[in-house]
């Protein structure tokens, strides 16, 4: 896990240098490449006979959203989390950088390089789940999301100080709270049913990820800052929903 957050900044950091040297169509060129190469490896994973799932299902019971209570909380407070993300985050951030702080290519990836760095907190999510326990490990990620967001949407920061403010929303929810999430979801669905349970889950996030970009085109329109500050308020919704409903 470590090892690919450090690629992807890597590539980050490559990005500007890469465009610069190739241009638009020789740089997906060769993402094209490596997207084969990607492929070609898989082709080379061979399976365990325990990997294998023998049992068959029936597309009724494949699309059931027949999942445990709490799950039901975790997956709508997640999805109106996500749709926060989208908004607040999502593929205008660069665009975000661009405007409001004047930045180049360069400069846009070495804060997007630090930005996939700040998930390597990752490991340290067993202890703050040791200290505090899985439901207010989450109930702090989405907290950091809430502070992280609406802090830089309500004020103009310095660029030196916009990056560590807004990357709270990463260190704490984005490395703790995704692995104190996946716990949850773990050890709320079924062993012989945990596929079609995370399904039915991630199912309830899919649409809002089709949405939240056209939403977050709109509030850019008007205002770069409306974006932070609506995601941050709809992480606030999600915060309030699991801390009320979720019971553990």
């Amino acid at each position: 896990m470590s090892s690919s957050f450090i690629l992807q900044a890597a590539g980050t950091l490559l990005f500007a240098f890469l465009l610069g040297y190739l241009g638009y169509p020789n740089l997906f060129f060769l993402l094209a490449i490596l997207e084969v190469g990607k492929l070609l490896a898989v082709f080379a994973y061979r399976e365990s006979r325990k990997e294998r799932v023998d049992r068959k299902i029936s597309l009724k019971e494949a699309y059931s959203f027949k999942i445990e209570k709490n799950l039901k909380v975790l997956s709508v407070s997640s999805a109106i989390g996500s749709l926060g993300f989208g908004i607040a985050h999502g593929f205008l951030l660069p665009l975000y950088l661009m405007s409001k702080y004047g930045l180049d290519a360069y400069q846009m990836s070495l804060v997007t390089a630090v930005h996939r760095l700040s998930f390597m907190t990752t490991p340290l999510a067993d202890k703050f789940i040791g200290r505090l326990g899985l439901r207010r490990t989450y109930i702090l990620s989405l907290s950091a999301y809430v502070v992280s967001f609406l802090s830089v949407g309500l004020i103009t920061f310095p660029i030196l100080i916009f990056v560590p403010i807004f990357l709270i929303h990463d260190l704490l929810g984005g490395g703790i709270g995704s692995t104190a999430m996946n716990v949850i979801m773990q050890n709320h669905t079924n062993e012989k049913t945990r596929a079609r349970e995370f399904n039915a889950f991630n199912a309830v996030q899919t649409p809002i990820v089709i949405i939240a970009p056209s939403i977050a085109s709109i509030l850019a329109a008007a205002s770069w800052d409306y974006i932070f500050i609506v995601g941050g308020l709809l992480y606030l919704v999600s915060l309030i929903v699991f801390s009320l409903v979720f019971k553990d």
